[in-house]
């Protein structure tokens, strides 16, 4: 196959001519568009020029879309840091003088807080999801285990290591300790084993430094 050709020279490659466009087009409401000041484009071996009606011909005449040959531009954003300063809320010392101390609510009283995230690791191997799914139990009961007293609400267990059946063993063994059953836990318990799965991840990290959730957290 021949090459374009115009006024006797090979026409210049597309992606190339797309290529020194960038920086003669600019942003306005949201929709990208030539720079003002670009009134000729030489793309694929063709001129377009912008007539004095704003309409762009190509040398014949023929309208075209500059849309065709507008690179699109990310919006320009602030920076993560640069963030709108939020307002400052003190102690205000006096006020508190008189207001009786307020109790912290705790699933477990010292261990666990109500509303908040907390860690709980350790070495590979020796059992934490096992703890884990022994709290989640003893949570859906109102029961206690290793010598914390759990109160009673309704538990979720996202285990991204497990299949079905090493969440089921362990719960046979876990309601054989806590002499429960399988019907006792229905409704307060709810264990979702992931490890067959592809997506577990909750949040990523943008190249903006920003946690972002996934479909799955949401």
């Amino acid at each position: 196959m021949t090459a374009p050709r115009y006024n006797g020279q090979a026409a210049p490659d597309l992606k190339a001519q797309a290529e020194q466009l960038r920086g003669v087009h600019q942003r306005a409401n949201g929709t990208d568009r030539l720079h003002p000041d670009v009134d000729e484009v030489y793309l694929g071996g063709t001129r377009y020029f912008r007539y004095p009606d704003g309409i762009w011909r190509d040398e014949g005449r023929k309208v075209f879309d500059p849309a065709n040959f507008i690179i699109p531009v990310e919006p320009e954003q602030d920076e993560p840091w640069l963030h709108a300063l939020e307002p400052f809320t003190a102690l205000n010392f006096t006020t508190l003088a008189d207001t009786p101390a307020i109790q912290r609510d705790w699933a477990v009283p010292d261990w666990f807080p109500m509303l908040e995230t907390i860690g709980f690791g350790g070495p590979a191997g020796e059992g934490k999801t096992t703890i884990a799914q022994m709290f989640g139990t003893a949570s859906a009961l109102g029961r206690s285990v290793l010598g914390m007293s759990f109160e009673q609400m309704k538990a979720t267990l996202v285990l991204c290591e497990d299949r079905h059946d090493d969440a089921y063993l362990r719960q046979v063994d876990i309601n054989r300790a806590l002499g429960c059953t399988m019907k006792d836990l229905a409704g307060n318990l709810k264990i979702l084993p992931r490890r067959q799965h592809k997506h577990n991840y909750l949040g990523i990290f943008d190249d903006d430094g920003v946690l972002h959730t996934t479909s799955f957290f949401d």
